[in-house]
């Protein structure tokens, strides 16, 4: 299950209190960002399908695809500002500690 930081639902309240429906939720997937395997994370405002986890957050409808879900298993989602250096979200794996998984140059 995905965790929500106090800082990131706040901000993700807003946001979809401004762009999402009634059925909408944070979509939080993996995605392969090069060809050796390494993987990233990304996120949006989407609705689910029926073969997608749902569940609710932080105050926050969380929706995760099956394939998804188990490298995403206690992931955190937190919020940065540190002003014009980063703001923004991010996603904090298990994994992370094992450092960069990509020698390709991506």
């Amino acid at each position: 299950m995905i965790t929500i930081t106090p800082k990131a639902g706040e901000q993700l309240h807003g946001v979809l209190k401004q762009q999402g429906g009634p059925n909408t939720g944070l979509r939080v997937f993996v995605q392969n960002t090069c060809g050796c395997g390494s993987v990233g994370y990304g996120m949006g405002l989407d609705e689910a399908c029926a073969t997608d986890s749902v569940y609710e957050t932080g105050g926050v409808r969380v929706i995760v695809d099956p394939t998804s879900a188990t490298l995403l298993e206690d992931a955190t989602i937190d919020f940065v500002d540190q002003g014009l250096q980063q703001r923004g979200f991010i996603i904090h794996t298990s994994g992370d500690d094992r450092g960069p998984g990509c020698g390709c140059g991506h």
